[in-house]
């Protein structure tokens, strides 16, 4: 009996790390444009947006949104008319800042602290850059990456948004890509 009482106890004491060192499993649907001005797509409890105004910032956090990725350059966020970290601070919205492209470059360490972020929050999320292009190719990383999907799927869900390789449509014929 004692056995199990200790065995219990532990597995009670190791609940919690258990539960926090699974991925977070939202919600996740193809892409659908619903506001054009700025390329902002629904994908379930996921949003993909060009870069938002306060405004929309207002109509996403209505929405349920709780934590914003920005992947804008520090550059890019120098030219905004608005303080958007400051913004949703007052707003009490989780907000991280990943830069991605120009000098920052594409790498994975950016998809971990991303899927690192989401896993911390309960609520939807908007990824964003400028355009919704970059905030596409780093949703659909973290989906292969942290959801499990395969990349030919990730692939037809970001070519909803803003994923595009003109080489796919010149060759008349889908291609499998495949991680070694």
């Amino acid at each position: 009996m004692a056995g199990k009482t200790y065995t219990l106890f532990l597995f009670l004491l190791l609940l919690p790390l258990i539960v926090n060192s699974q991925e977070r499993k939202l919600s996740i649907s193809d892409p659908a444009l619903i506001d054009e001005s700025y390329n902002l797509y629904f994908a379930g409890d996921v949003f993909l947006a060009g870069q938002p105004m306060q405004k929309n910032l207002d109509s996403l956090i209505e929405a349920g949104v709780k934590l914003v990725i920005n992947l804008r350059t520090d550059d890019e966020m120098d030219h905004l008319s608005f303080n958007e970290s400051k913004y949703l601070k007052s707003k009490k919205i989780k907000y991280i800042h990943i830069p991605m492209g120009g000098d920052a470059g594409y790498k994975a360490d950016a998809i971990d602290k991303m899927g690192k972020s989401i896993n911390k929050t309960d609520g939807k999320v908007l990824i964003h850059c400028r355009s919704a292009g970059r905030a596409t190719y780093a949703w659909m990383a973290w989906l292969i990456r942290y959801q499990d999907y395969p990349i030919d799927e990730a692939v037809r869900m970001g070519s909803k948004a803003r994923f595009a390789v003109p080489f796919f449509d010149l060759l008349g014929y889908p291609i499998t890509i495949q991680k070694k």
